[in-house]
């Protein structure tokens, strides 16, 4: 005799309006059999998936933040390399260079080592 037995039944009515007749049509047929647990299929559905959404949910939240990260770094390696040549762009921009030669400068040098898969050495220009 199995220990546990499952039964889906399609209804066009909400399932929750058919617990009472099912249990009484089950208990006419065998007095001795229990109906327990009864679930709508969204519901055993939303369960089973449950646990893998959470776990998605933490690793889209970990990669939000590690990208977060990733561009406050950028931007503060950034500020940091414009602000050690803040005289040089001075100077260029007193010989006469326009806004746009300066910005593509600093992202150039900025993004070079990138490109390049490595970071740049102190003191290297």
């Amino acid at each position: 005799m199995p220990r546990s037995l499952s039964l889906a039944i399609r209804t066009t009515t909400t399932p929750i309006e058919m617990v009472p007749s099912i249990r009484a049509v089950i208990h006419r047929m065998d007095p001795d059999v229990p109906v327990a647990d009864v679930r709508s299929l969204d519901d055993i559905v939303g369960r089973s998936v449950s646990t893998p959404r959470m776990a998605t949910y933490v690793l889209v939240a970990f990669g939000l933040l590690s990208l977060s990260l990733a561009a406050v770094g950028t931007y503060a390696v950034m500020a940091y390399i414009v602000a050690q040549r803040t005289s040089e762009i001075g100077v260029r921009v007193a010989l006469g260079a326009r806004t746009a030669d300066v910005v593509r400068l600093v992202l150039w040098q900025g993004v070079r080592p990138a490109l390049a898969g490595r970071s740049r050495r102190p003191g290297a220009s």
